[in-house]
């Protein structure tokens, strides 16, 4: 027993396993907030999911039907990112689902969390 927790604290300070983070939503904010916080909120249809390898994110446009918050695009679909893993916060979409957003960051690279209010519609 004493010989796998000195392997353990080992492998642990020589950087052969490092800590593993994952999404956790425990603070509880208000809609308020939330709305605030956010750079647009609207209601859409996933047109198309990318994965980006490289940034471990997928890139999400959106066709935006009901615009809450934010400035609606010219053309009326909106590029977003998420996460790849869910364990980063990243939510899933599909082409073809309906979803109300929440986004967060950047007007010109707004970003989705699970941890924001966004649905499937």
């Amino acid at each position: 027993m004493l010989a796998c927790a000195v392997f353990l604290i080992a492998l642990l300070s020589n950087g052969a396993i490092r800590s593993v983070n994952g999404c956790s939503c425990l603070v509880v904010v208000s809609l308020e907030k939330h709305f605030a916080d956010a750079t647009y909120v609207f209601t859409g249809v996933a047109t198309q999911v990318v994965p980006w390898i490289e940034s471990g994110e997928y890139q999400v446009t959106f066709q935006v039907e009901k615009l809450f918050k934010g400035m609606m695009p010219l053309d009326g679909r909106l590029l977003t990112t998420t996460p790849s893993d869910s364990a980063a916060c990243g939510v899933v979409f599909r082409a073809g689902e309906r979803w109300q957003v929440w986004t967060y960051g950047t007007y010109d690279k707004p970003d989705i969390i699970s941890c924001s209010r966004t649905t499937r519609d």
